[in-house]
Parts: C-alpha cells; sequence; structure tokens
C-alpha cells in the first residue's frame, strides 16, 4: 500500500511540473497612463503572431492546438485580476513564438496600449517588468542560424565556405582580396588599392592599376606600364628623348605633360608612341592624350587635349565632307582642305584672330555672297561688292536689300537720306536707340531712356513705355484740358470707375457698401504651416490637410493611436508673416462626428493663433476646423 501512494505521489508531481512548463502565468499589478493613475477597468489580452505580427495557430505543449483567440484577463484598479495563463513560447511547435499584447479601457472602448513581437519563457511572467524591444531589433542567434535579420558590428572571420545569392558585390570584393586560397573571379576588375592573387597567392601578371604616377623629371624620363597607366610629367627642361616601358596589349595609356612656370619646354615621345601632339608652350598650361596598346605600339585614341581644347598637330586634311566647331590651329600648322562653305542655311562663319575678333564673316541669310571684313578691333565693317581698304572708300551709293550704316571720312551722315522703298527709314545710334519714320507717317522711337522734354526755364520730363512685351496706346483727353495724376503727389479723382483695382493697404474712412469681400489674396496655407498637435489628439495623429490663406480657411487633423484626451489643441503660424497687431480669430467645428464638442481659438498673436477641441477625440476620426481671422 505505501509503495502505490508513493508511485502516484511522483505521477502527480510530474504532472505538475509538465504543465508548468507547458503555460505561462501572466499577472500584472500597475498598467497606468503616464501621470501614475492606474487603469480604473479593463481588459488584458495576449494573441499568438508570428514575427510580423501575424495571428497563427499552434500546438500548444503537452497536446492540445492554439486557436488564432486572444487569451484575456479582466483589469481592476491597474491590476489582473485573477491571473491568467498562455502557451509557453518554449514549449509550442514551432517553439519561439511571439505575443501580440493588448489593453482596452472599458469606459471609452478604446485600445490604450499594444505591444507586438512580446516574447518570453518560463512559468510565470510579470507583464509589469516587460520592457519592448526597439524597432529594427534583430533575432539573436540559436545554435548555428538565425531567424530573420543578423546585425554584426566588427569584421566576419570565416573558416569554411562563404555562400549567398545576395551578398553585395562589395562585400564579395572584400571576400576575394583576403588572402590566398579563394578562388579567383574571371575578369576580375582590379583598380587602384586592390591587390589581386591567384590560387597559390603568386601576384597576377595581368592586373594594372588605374592610380596616376607623377614621374620626376628627366631628360631622358622612363614610363613604365607595369606600375600605372596614367602618368605626370612637369617640365623643368626639355625632354630630348623618352620611354615606354611594360605595356600589355589592350591596356589604356594617358600622358600629362606640363610647362613649369617658364614655359617653352621641348618634350620627344617614346618611340612606341604613335601620333602624339605637339604640346603647348605656355607656361603652367598642360597637354593630355589617352592611348591604347595594340600589342607594339601606343596608338592614340584622340587628339592632345589643352586648355584651349583639342591640338591638331601638322596639317589637318579632310576628305569629303567634314562637320566641325571651333577648329584652332596650333603654330605653323595649316588646314588642307579647298573649300570651306556654311553648315546650313541658318548657320553663320566666320574667321577671327587670337583676340577673338572677326575678320572674315559669311551672314546667315541669302543672299550669302556678302560678306563683312573688319580690322583688329580698331576698323569698320565693310558691305559692298568691291574691295574697300579704309573707312575713306566707303564713299558713293551702297545698294543693299536690308539696313546699312551709312558713314563718310569725317564720320557723319549724309545731307539727306533718302528712302524709294515702301519701307520706312530708320536711325540707330552706337547704343541701340532708334528713331524710324514710318511709310505711313508714323514716327516711332525705340529707345529704353524714352523721349524727354527740356522745360522753358529748368527741369525736363521724360516719357517711357511699360518694359512689360504688347503694344499699348495712350490716348488724351480731347479738347479738354486736363492734368495727369502721378503716383506720388496726392490728387483726387472725380467721377471716375475702377475696375478690378489692386490696391494695397488701403485706409478708408466713413461708411463703405460692399456686395462681398473674397479674402483671396493671401499666400495658400500649406500643412507645414500646422503644428505643435498635443498629445490628445493621439499618439500618431496628423495633418490631413489645410486650405486657405492666414484669413479664412480649414484645418483637417486626424486622431490616431491612443492617449486621446479632452482640450486636443495645435498652432496655425501665419503663413504670409506677422500681423501688424493680432487678429481677432473665431472657429466652428466643420464636421459631423463623434464625440459632441466645439473648436474654440483661444489667444492670437501677431504670428500665431491656437485652436483646441472640448472634448476626447475618437481614433481613427477626421475633425475640421473652419476659422476666420480679421485684423484690427
Amino acid at each position: 500500500m505505501k509503495k502505490f501512494v508513493l508511485s502516484f505521489a511522483i505521477f502527480a508531481s510530474f504532472a505538475v511540473q509538465s504543465h508548468g512548463q507547458n503555460l505561462t502565468t501572466v499577472s500584472a499589478s500597475n498598467i497606468t497612463d503616464i501621470n501614475g493613475t492606474k487603469l480604473a477597468a479593463g481588459q488584458l489580452c495576449f494573441l499568438i503572431t508570428d514575427q510580423q505580427d501575424n495571428p497563427i495557430s499552434v500546438q500548444i505543449g503537452g497536446g492540445g492546438q492554439a486557436l488564432k483567440r486572444g487569451y484575456c484577463g479582466a483589469i481592476a484598479a491597474g491590476a489582473v485580476s485573477p491571473t491568467f495563463t498562455v502557451p509557453n513560447p518554449a514549449a509550442t511547435l514551432p517553439s519561439g513564438i511571439y505575443y501580440r499584447v493588448t489593453v482596452k479601457d472599458s469606459s471609452t472602448g478604446q485600445e490604450v496600449l499594444r505591444y507586438t513581437g512580446v516574447s518570453f519563457t518560463g512559468a510565470t511572467f510579470n507583464f509589469d517588468n516587460y520592457a519592448p524591444v526597439n524597432l529594427g531589433s534583430f533575432a539573436p542567434l540559436s545554435g548555428n542560424s538565425v531567424s530573420g535579420n543578423l546585425a554584426v558590428s566588427g569584421n566576419i572571420a570565416a573558416t569554411g565556405t562563404v555562400t549567398g545569392s545576395n551578398i553585395p558585390s562589395n562585400i564579395l570584393q572584400q571576400i576575394f582580396n583576403a588572402g590566398v586560397g579563394l578562388t579567383q573571379r574571371t575578369a576580375f576588375n582590379c583598380i587602384a588599392g586592390i591587390v589581386c592573387s591567384d590560387n597559390f597567392g603568386t601576384s597576377r601578371t595581368d592586373v594594372r592599376l588605374g592610380s596616376l604616377t607623377t614621374v620626376a623629371f628627366s631628360a631622358t624620363p622612363t614610363f613604365d606600364a607595369s606600375t600605372a597607366a596614367s602618368f605626370k610629367l612637369t617640365l623643368t627642361g626639355n625632354v630630348t628623348s623618352s620611354t615606354l616601358t611594360n605595356p600589355v596589349a589592350g591596356e589604356p595609356i594617358s600622358f600629362e605633360i606640363c610647362q613649369d612656370a617658364t614655359g617653352g619646354r621641348a618634350f620627344v615621345p617614346p618611340t612606341n608612341v604613335l601620333n602624339m601632339g605637339t604640346i603647348v608652350s605656355t607656361a603652367n598650361a598642360c597637354s593630355t592624350q589617352e592611348f591604347w596598346f595594340d600589342g607594339s605600339n601606343a596608338v592614340s585614341s584622340g587628339p592632345m587635349q589643352s586648355s584651349g581644347g583639342s591640338i591638331i598637330p601638322g596639317t589637318l586634311s579632310v576628305a569629303g565632307t567634314s562637320t566641325l566647331g571651333n577648329l584652332n590651329l596650333g603654330a605653323a600648322n595649316t588646314l588642307g582642305v579647298s573649300t570651306i562653305k556654311q553648315g546650313s542655311s541658318t548657320t553663320a562663319f566666320n574667321i577671327a584672330d587670337n583676340l577673338g575678333v572677326t575678320h572674315f564673316f559669311i551672314s546667315n541669310s541669302s543672299p550669302y555672297t556678302n560678306t563683312f571684313v573688319q580690322g583688329n578691333g580698331l576698323g569698320s565693317v565693310f558691305l559692298g561688292s568691291a574691295n574697300k581698304a579704309f573707312v575713306a572708300d566707303t564713299t558713293g551709293a551702297i545698294v543693299t536689300a536690308g539696313g546699312v550704316t551709312l558713314q563718310t571720312t569725317a564720320q557723319t551722315l549724309p545731307a539727306s537720306i533718302i528712302n524709294d522703298t515702301a519701307g520706312g527709314i530708320l536711325f540707330t545710334n552706337n547704343a541701340g536707340s532708334s528713331m524710324e519714320l514710318g511709310n505711313g507717317g508714323t514716327l516711332f522711337l525705340n529707345s529704353p531712356q524714352g523721349i524727354r522734354w527740356t522745360g522753358a526755364t529748368s527741369g525736363n520730363t521724360v516719357v517711357q513705355a511699360s518694359a512689360v512685351a504688347g503694344t499699348g496706346v495712350l490716348t488724351l483727353p480731347a479738347t479738354v484740358t486736363d492734368t495727369l495724376v502721378a503716383r506720388t503727389t496726392t490728387d483726387t479723382l472725380t467721377n471716375k470707375t475702377l475696375t478690378s483695382p489692386a490696391i494695397s493697404d488701403p485706409t478708408i474712412t466713413g461708411n463703405t457698401n460692399v456686395k462681398r469681400i473674397k479674402a483671396n489674396q493671401g499666400s495658400a496655407l500649406v500643412v507645414g504651416d500646422v503644428g505643435g498637435l498635443t498629445a490628445a489628439w493621439g499618439s500618431t495623429a496628423s495633418v490631413s490637410s489645410v486650405v486657405g490663406n492666414d484669413m479664412a480657411g480649414q484645418i483637417s487633423i486626424l486622431s490616431n493611436g491612443t492617449g486621446q484626451n479632452i482640450n486636443a489643441g495645435f498652432t496655425l503660424t501665419f503663413h504670409d508673416g506677422t500681423w501688424t497687431t493680432p487678429p481677432v480669430c473665431l472657429a466652428v467645428r466643420g464636421d459631423g462626428f463623434a464625440p459632441q464638442g466645439i473648436m474654440i481659438a483661444n489667444a492670437a498673436t501677431a504670428t500665431n493663433v491656437s485652436f483646441f477641441f472640448n472634448a476626447v477625440p475618437v481614433a481613427g476620426t477626421t475633425y475640421t476646423l473652419t476659422f476666420i481671422c480679421m485684423g484690427r
């Protein structure tokens, strides 16, 4: 009999222990708000989820299935009473489940707390001691694997094989550069600073660094292509010969040859560098050219470049038609072409000296046989069919279908100008102002300074046209003696009708009768003008929309999150800046949502006005305020 009792006791103890390991008892005694006030009545619920907070069903340790329902306990005065049990995450299948933990306030029916990804182990879980895990935290290692992302601060040393289809290329590059014994990638690209080796640790012979090597000056310098592909040499004397060594087929090679502060230094390129251009001789100027090695020689892949553009060595010969932009020939070089013509009927052509002054120019309009020639910035422009050498030669008549500037030896106009066509006569000075006598008798004046009349005794008056594009007509009163109203003087308008005037800050005395007042001159409000949302709107409340301006508008606030409370407030900063004195503002509700309550405009300053809602907002509801502010 004693033996039987002992066996029963051992079995009962094992059953209780197994039950304690499969379930966890949840307790809490201090569920409060931020002010330390305990929740009077509510409900604490635990819902099983995966790592993405999706509700799931699992097998409970010891047998049985957990439904996708919450495990809940009642809250009274901030404490869970009685305690309740939930499946122990360490004993479920699969194990390592998570919980979504929520708290609801019975008085409002609102959810006032929510945690996701809550995990724990053991027979008991005191919710008072739970510390939420920061968003973005990564799962810990379990054995030799990790569920989710793994964050590592520091270096990773791997003794085995590293695999992964989504490892970034820059990480792969570091792995392949780590040492010997690693498989080299085919067509591996090496740039400056990377050492590449084969599987035996031997440096690869086809590696070229992309770094720039500055070669020390010598009258016979050597450019070693096994150490770099770009070379810079500053000439402090003449180079009588040079050498390019160790290039490999397909290797790009570039040279930058610079003059020192003296300039005029000579440079002889290596014999296996073909078609190198002539370097510039200007002090401190640099000449650059690129080549590629074909296995025997470095062949030019482009012309010599300098600060003045491309330099063409020797004679440029063009077979057929070639379209060029600006063409600069080096000293003592020639242009080996028989004909130069305009590229199109709308493209002009000119020849300029090294000071940028045009000496020969073909117009871009018909007839193209007319040409312009001028001296080195000091001569004049000539138009005509005869050869003209000096200004004094431009005598007699010059026939042209367009306008022409006439000059005599004394730099004066002829006694008379006669127009024998249907057009008018146009006079233009060297400042760009002009006067035209139209064929219909109208006098046209084109001058940014306008027309000036000199007074009988002193002073003058200038009439100036508007800078706005278009044609305007100013009509003077007929058979009436009158005076024009000035902008800066005090004048009285009598019997005048103003249509759509734009009046800035007028002062009106007495009574004014108006049909409607439109507040449409202010700048449009934007969402950024509304700020200072208090916590009473909810932890994730936001401004939904803003319309209107500083004088009248509507503002919509979306209550969201948790923590809603009475007197939720916000501040509108006036978009157009400071009022002269603080305005008077009125506010009304512009929505019909619960709960009932009013929007109140609090004290306004010259730069902003505050509003508050004297009711408790409901999460997920958008409340709209309509306001009017009047200056005083």
